[in-house]
C-alpha cells in the first residue's frame, strides 16, 4: 500500500486549523482526516499557524522522516502506525503463501455412506444402515461406474505405530506426492501464462510503436511533421 500525507487547504495563508475543516469536507477517509487532526493541533501547539508553514515542514521531511511522522500521527490518533499495517499485510501474504503449500488433509470417509450415483442406502436384513468398508460404495445397479479405486477397501490414512505415533498408510504417501504434481503442474502452468501474456503485451505495444512512427504525422501550421519531429517536406 502507499502511504501519503494529504494535507487539503484552500490558501496557503489560511490558519493551520483550517486544514481541518477542509479534510472534514473532502473524499479522505475517516482515518485520513485523523490524521490531518492531529498534525494540525501539533503544529498549532509548536508555533506553527498557517497551512504553508505545516506544508514546508512536512516537505522538508525525507522518506524516512515522512514515513516517522505519519506513523506517530496515526498512533496519536489511536490507529496502528503506517509501519505496523505494512507488516501485518505482510505477514498476512506471507502465511497466505504457506497454506497454499499445504497438501490438503485426507478426504473424509465414513462407513455409513450411499450410492455415489443413485443414493441408494444399503440396509441390513434388519432394515438397519448397512456399513461398508470400501472408498466410495455403488449399488449393485451403478458398480460398474465406479471409478478405479472407488470400491477398493478403505484403508486409513493414518494409523499408531510404536509409542501411540502417527503411520502413514501405504496410499498417503502416494495421494500427498500426486498432489504436489498437481499444485506445480497449476504454478507452472499459471507461469506460462504469466509470460505468454507479457510476450503479447510486449509484441502488441512494439507493433504499436512501430505502426505510430511509420504513418502517423502530425500537421504542425501547415507543415507536415512525423512523430519524433523530424521535419517532412512535402
Amino acid at each position: 500500500m502507499d502511504w501519503a500525507i494529504n494535507i487539503p487547504f484552500k490558501d496557503r495563508d489560511d490558519h493551520v486549523m483550517e486544514a481541518v475543516s477542509a479534510a472534514r469536507k473532502s473524499d479522505l477517509t475517516e482515518h485520513e482526516q485523523q490524521v490531518v487532526d492531529v498534525l494540525a493541533r501539533d503544529a498549532h501547539e509548536r508555533g506553527i499557524h498557517t497551512v504553508g508553514g505545516l506544508l514546508d515542514e512536512l516537505g522538508g521531511l525525507d522518506r524516512e522522516g515522512a514515513r516517522g511522522r505519519l506513523d506517530w500521527a496515526r498512533e496519536k490518533a489511536g490507529l496502528i502506525s503506517a509501519t505496523e499495517s505494512d507488516k501485518r499485510r505482510a505477514d498476512a501474504r506471507f502465511e497466505s503463501a504457506i497454506r497454499e503449500l499445504e497438501p490438503p488433509p485426507p478426504p473424509k470417509w465414513s462407513p455409513l455412506q450411499r450410492c455415489a450415483i443413485c443414493g441408494t442406502t444399503p440396509v441390513e436384513p434388519s432394515g438397519a444402515w448397512k456399513r461398508v468398508e470400501v472408498e466410495k460404495w455403488h449399488c449393485a445397479e451403478h458398480e460398474h461406474l465406479a471409478a478405479e479405486g472407488d470400491m477398493d477397501e478403505h484403508v486409513a490414512p493414518y494409523g499408531f505405530g510404536v509409542n501411540g505415533r502417527l503411520v502413514p498408510s501405504e496410499r498417503e504417501p502416494a495421494r500427498l506426492a500426486e498432489w504436489w504434481r498437481q499444485h506445480e503442474q497449476e504454478q507452472n502452468r499459471e507461469r506460462d501464462e504469466r509470460e505468454q501474456y507479457a510476450r503479447r503485451k510486449g509484441e502488441a505495444i512494439d507493433q504499436v510503436r512501430e505502426r505510430f512512427e511509420e504513418e502517423a504525422q502530425v500537421c504542425v501550421a501547415g507543415v507536415r511533421m512525423n512523430p519524433g519531429g523530424v521535419r517532412v517536406n512535402l
